[in-house]
């Protein structure tokens, strides 16, 4: 991992992850309250990112403010899947209210870029901005617009009022 000084949807500097194999990880690893998040109250993660690896998953893991793995499974891990290969910056919000182990003051935590490898030379995965939050944004969608009112070109079939199988 190295500092990118103009890297980042800004150009103001990212974090840069090189992976030299199926599992490469960013980390924050201390003892007690290093890290410094309260997890009982922040129960969102907003990442932005650019992936130009092959990597597709994105694993959360580290240590709650009792010293337990913040998910119970074998390795304490939370697993969230991403595109690869990206050309350009993206933000995603992991949302960690379902896990009970995400609690209390962290003590250590990491992020790990993983699966499909192996990665070109050159490819590497830029952390632009990690935020821990307590609530999401609300979900909204532009793409579509509903009952548009025009007319398409010939030949273009529209979507129009309730069907079967969209509304």
């Amino acid at each position: 991992v190295t500092h990118d000084a103009t890297a980042g949807l800004n150009s103001d500097g990212a974090l840069k992850l090189e992976r030299t194999g199926a599992n490469s990880n960013f980390g924050i690893k201390g003892t007690a309250l290093v890290v410094d998040i309260d997890a009982d109250t922040k129960k969102y993660i907003r990442i932005r990112y650019k992936n130009e690896t092959n990597g597709v998953q994105i694993r959360l893991g580290g240590t709650n403010g009792d010293g337990d793995p913040i998910k119970t499974n074998s390795n304490g891990n939370i697993d969230f899947s991403i595109g690869a290969n990206s050309d350009e910056y993206l933000t995603a919000y992991f949302d960690m209210s379902s896990y009970t182990e995400w609690s209390g003051d962290l003590t250590n935590f990491y992020l790990m870029v993983r699966n499909n490898e192996p990665d070109t030379a050159g490819d590497y995965f830029y952390l632009d901005e990690i935020e821990f939050l307590t609530t999401a944004p609300a979900i909204t969608y532009s793409e579509f617009v509903q009952n548009p009112s025009f007319d398409g070109p010939t030949g273009t079939t529209h979507l129009t009022g309730s069907k079967s199988f969209a509304t």
